[in-house]
């Protein structure tokens, strides 16, 4: 009976402690706000941005919260099994320091906490982030889980996440990146427990301190990434991938009004003998991919990127994508062409909207006139409402990632394995509580898609 207790005793609590402490402490947000940013259906990714409200803070404690039911998948069996959750996320930022802590408790339908999540081997993946800096700061320094990596201009790596089977797979990435203003680099690590997933970019911009007009924005840059296991067995010899490339920006038009920002970009696929000799049938080994592009931002809040890509059979665009680690599970490699031609040839297209930090709108669209893969056209797509402009009370998320829609049947349905989906609507009941359904399509510890449906609690103070 004691046992059963457990559960609503501590929901209690940790009421009580919250709201006792609400007006107790200093509140550096306006609302609600999630401490996980949602993107194209992840359930967990650490803040990345600067904090709302301003610039870096000095000093601060925040404590986020959630508290409701999750379905968690045993690695072993590949059973499911609905757990009641609690949350506890406590973050400390001092200057361009941040540090934060990811403590999840699960109990049983008998109040019994879920015991394996409390080992040792699992004491890494309580780190919800430590950073220094921010993306795009002359020095960034994160430890945590990613939302997503994109290289250059995305042509070898774009939108991946390390958090796709997050809950039932929790993996710690390591990002370093340095900016010299004249030369740089952006690195990547997706796993710190087990090398699987690296890379990084390297930049360097000749005229960067060159008072003519445009001429400091000109630069060139080389990019890497390898997959040391890219079917996800640790027997398999020889099966390692890589793909290099490089890239020329040039800008064209620097106005309030318009900018543009042109660029090339060259790709090549390095493949293991895995795929080239002992498969059946094998992969043809260096394959190219070409892409040319104009980029900017038209008068405020308004953002475009135009892209035409050129590529061999042999080659696939963005192969680290937000399903690769889906993807992988299936050894995608396996499905590389044989042979060069026919060559695919189509758009990549990138639109986004922001309307007074209030309404945030993107869209981006992929497609070819060849498609072996048969995962185009590609279609990602988030908007993000703030409570303000729904009375202070409601807050609303959405956010889809679909591959092969090539039909409007396609486009709208959910079920399979080419959707990603997130839907959240938020009541704010005050400042520091909020009420939250999710629904969600994305996929289990087995790769298998998964559909999820959960109401939660959201506390901050």
């Amino acid at each position: 009976m004691r046992e059963k207790l457990i559960f609503p005793i501590l929901l209690s609590l940790l009421g009580i402690v919250i709201f006792s402490s609400a007006y107790q402490v200093h509140i550096y947000a306006e609302e609600i706000e999630t401490p996980h940013e949602e993107l194209e259906g992840q359930e967990i990714s650490p803040h990345q941005e600067e904090p709302m409200g301003g610039g870096t803070r000095e000093a601060s404690f925040d404590m986020y919260g959630n508290f409701g039911t999750v379905i968690l998948t045993d690695l072993d069996t590949g059973d499911q099994k609905i757990y009641n959750k609690l949350s506890l996320q406590p973050e400390l930022t001092i200057g361009k320091f941040g540090f934060g802590l990811n403590l999840e408790f699960y109990f049983d339908e008998n109040s019994h906490l879920r015991e394996e999540d409390w080992t040792w081997s699992k004491t890494i993946e309580k780190i919800w982030y430590a950073r220094y800096g921010h993306k795009y700061d002359p020095v960034y320094v994160y430890l945590g889980g990613f939302s997503d990596v994109t290289l250059g201009h995305g042509l070898i790596i774009a939108h991946y996440t390390n958090m796709l089977r997050y809950p039932d797979i929790k993996k710690i990435g390591f990002e370093l990146d340095l900016d010299r203003g004249t030369h740089g680099f952006e690195s990547f690590f997706n796993n710190i427990v087990r090398a699987e997933i690296y890379g990084g970019r390297v930049y360097y911009r000749p005229f960067y301190n060159s008072y003519v007009p445009l001429l400091p924005r000109l630069g060139v840059g080389a990019t890497c990434v390898n997959d040391q296991d890219p079917d996800v067995r640790r027997s398999t010899e020889d099966d390692q991938i890589t793909i290099f490339g490089a890239d020329l920006d040039f800008p064209l038009l620097e106005h309030p009004v318009i900018s543009i920002l042109s660029y090339i970009d060259f790709a090549q696929m390095s493949l293991g003998k895995k795929y080239t000799k002992y498969n059946t049938p094998s992969s043809l080994d260096g394959g190219k991919g070409w892409a040319v592009g104009f980029m900017g931002g038209i008068l405020a809040g308004i953002s475009y990127r135009l892209e035409f890509r050129r590529l061999e059979h042999n080659f696939i665009p963005s192969y680290f994508d937000s399903y690769y680690e889906i993807d992988r599970t299936e050894d995608k490699a396996s499905g590389i062409s044989s042979t060069r031609k026919p060559i695919k040839m189509g758009p990549y297209i990138e639109l986004a909207y922001n309307i007074l930090n209030r309404i945030t709108l993107s869209a981006s669209f992929e497609n070819y006139n060849h498609d072996p893969t048969g995962i185009y056209p590609h279609l990602r797509a988030t908007m993000r409402v703030h409570p303000s402009l729904l009375m202070n009370k409601f807050s609303l998320l959405f956010s889809y990632d679909k591959r092969d829609a090539d039909t409007w049947e396609d486009l709208v349905k959910v079920k399979g394995p080419n959707t990603i989906l997130t839907v959240e609507a938020g009541y704010h009941v005050d400042p520091h509580l909020a009420l939250v359904i999710i629904y969600r399509q994305t996929f289990d510890a087995n790769g298998k898609p998964t559909k999820r449906t959960t109401m939660e609690g959201r506390i901050h103070f």
